[in-house]
């Protein structure tokens, strides 16, 4: 017997009936079947990028979104020698009890690999991982140094960078302004280097969550981290993970805004207009806050964008804020400023020499040494800086030049 009412009589009992009130007659709306995505096992590299302040604390929760609510995973972090097992997504206890790695991959399909710092980003393609993902704040200097990772990771590449399966992350920002954000560098990426980059969801907040293990550290084997994917990739081939590991509340993946960025422009490149080199700065807020961001200079980008070897700092002097800090490859912090601010200038290094801890909180993932700052002044007459070359302040010419119809940065080191 059906519940469901018939038709045919109603509309019999319609035409047939005058005492007795008709069935009702309704038509129930057609519903689509709800489509679930079953994860298969899949083996993630993670890139941190610019995080807020405490970046080390972003990781797990990342990683957690990154698989979905209710589904297992595990997070390995590369350090020195062991890599640090920490596995989420089941009961505490059964978690717990997986002590090695073939118990873990029986457990956890899900496997997301934090590689030690610092890591060269052109590598991670070598590594046999499923997928990349970028995981980074939203503010300018986050934009910049992502744009700079996935440059990095498409010139490393030995495939078509259509065919990389690139990702990015948001944490620290609302879901708007993580979607505008992941939607310009989207379009940038696939403009500029022919390669699409997935938005993989953010998170605004870190959150406590008590099922997680209390973790695992395993020796690094002698093949170093590519020998250790491998043993992971055995483990999980040869587990079986049930079809019952889906996310409670799997979400869709919004489509990036149309809106577009050009990312700051390098010496020799001459596809940018002055109008497009950085986004619309951003106010520049206390250093005490944790969503800061950098403004650019001016329509010439960044400063330390014209100096090779340089990563810009998601920090600044606050009684200098118009020069820029930054940071080379040995860890040496570098002051930059047109020439005109050199007053500045000896403030900022002044206030670099004397807050190496603020600094090495404020940027935890970047190596900050203690020698002394390197001084950098930006000028567009070099003739009226001629006596500045014996001071200890590195000169650079920076001028504006048309290529063909359009017109770009040009900058070159004087001293």
């Amino acid at each position: 017997m059906t519940t469901h009412p018939d038709q045919y009589a109603a509309l019999t009992a319609l035409f047939t009936t005058d005492s007795a009130p008709p069935p009702p007659l309704t038509i129930e709306p057609t519903r689509e079947p709800e489509i679930v995505a079953i994860p298969s096992p899949r083996i993630e590299c993670l890139i941190p990028g610019h995080l807020p302040v405490r970046a080390h604390a972003w990781f797990l929760p990342c990683a957690r979104s990154l698989v979905g609510k209710g589904v297992p995973g595990v997070l390995a972090r590369i350090d020195g020698e062991q890599v640090q097992l920490t596995s989420f997504g089941k009961e505490r206890e059964a978690l717990d009890a997986c002590q090695t790695l073939p118990e873990l991959a029986r457990c956890c399909g899900q496997w997301l690999l934090l590689p030690e710092s610092p890591f060269e980003p052109a590598s991670a393609t070598g590594l046999d991982a499923d997928r990349i993902t970028i995981l980074t704040g939203a503010d300018q200097a986050a934009l910049v140094a992502a744009y700079q990772v996935i440059k990095s990771i498409v010139a490393g590449a030995m495939i078509d960078p259509e065919k990389l399966d690139l990702g990015l992350f948001i944490a620290g920002s609302p879901e708007r302004t993580a979607q505008e954000t992941a939607g310009r560098l989207s379009e940038t990426a696939l403009e500029q280097l022919g390669c699409s980059i997935a938005y993989r969801g953010s998170i605004q907040r870190i959150e406590l969550d008590e099922q997680c293990s209390t973790g695992i550290k395993l020796p690094l084997a002698e093949g170093g981290i590519d020998e250790f994917v491998s043993e992971v990739r055995s483990a999980l081939a040869s587990s079986k993970h049930s079809a019952t590991e889906v996310p409670e509340d799997p979400r869709p993946l919004p489509l990036p805004p149309e809106k577009s960025w050009t990312p700051p422009v390098e010496p020799g490149e001459a596809e940018f207009t002055p109008a497009k080199l950085m986004p619309a700065p951003s106010v520049i807020k206390p250093i005490a806050d944790e969503d800061m961001s950098v403004p650019a200079s001016s329509d010439h980008g960044f400063l330390a964008s014209h100096v090779e070897g340089l990563a810009l700092l998601p920090i600044r002097c606050p009684a200098a804020d118009e020069v820029e800090l930054a940071v080379d490859e040995s860890g040496r912090v570098h002051c930059l400023s047109q020439v005109e601010e050199l007053r500045s200038l000896l403030v900022v290094e002044a206030w670099v020499m004397s807050h190496g801890t603020l600094l090495e909180a404020a940027c935890p993932e970047q190596v900050i040494s203690d020698a002394t700052p390197v001084l950098h002044g930006f000028t567009s007459t070099p003739m009226e800086v001629a006596d500045l070359h014996s001071a200890k302040l590195q000169l650079h010419l920076l001028v504006e030049v048309e290529a063909g119809n359009a017109g770009t940065w040009f900058s070159t080191r004087l001293s």
